[in-house]
């Protein structure tokens, strides 16, 4: 894992060298390797999204898998609490979560269940963040059905 770790940060490196105006950071340990994106505001891929990109490069993480681009998307319901959720990604240890406590205490009252409900999107390749709000769209706010007699 060391090694294959190292390989992959050198190369996440090379493409944040590669694309400084898109990857912000790379950072990682062993094989958990995170990519934060820059913020593209003014940028033509958030113009075509409708502002979407922002969200899914703070909800996508990938790297490379057997030499090629992969990932994994996280679509958090828009009725979760604190929705959108901020992802922690763990200083020192290799795991990732959404995280509702970071932006404060709570508390699960008794008698009051908490659901919290996520989609997770794995790909091979590039995100494409068409394809990505497409999915969010679904999910959120999923069509209805009536059957006719």
């Amino acid at each position: 894992a060391r090694e294959q770790g190292a390989y992959l940060l050198e190369r996440m490196n090379q493409l944040s060298e590669r694309f400084p105006n898109f990857i912000k950071e790379v950072r990682g340990r062993g094989l958990l390797v995170g990519i934060e994106f820059n913020p593209l505001a003014g940028g033509i891929l958030n113009k075509v999204t409708g502002g979407k990109i922002n969200q899914i490069a703070h909800e996508y993480m990938g790297g490379l898998v057997a030499g090629a681009l992969a990932g994994t998307a996280v679509l958090d319901h828009p009725e979760n609490f604190r929705a959108p959720q901020p992802l922690r990604i763990h200083p020192k240890e290799p795991y990732a979560c959404l995280a509702p406590s970071q932006l404060g205490d709570w508390a699960i009252e008794p008698g009051r269940p908490y659901v919290a409900r996520y989609r997770f999107v794995v790909a091979d390749g590039a995100p494409d963040a068409a394809l990505l709000e497409a999915y969010w769209q679904g999910y959120a706010h999923p069509g209805e059905a009536r059957l006719i007699d």
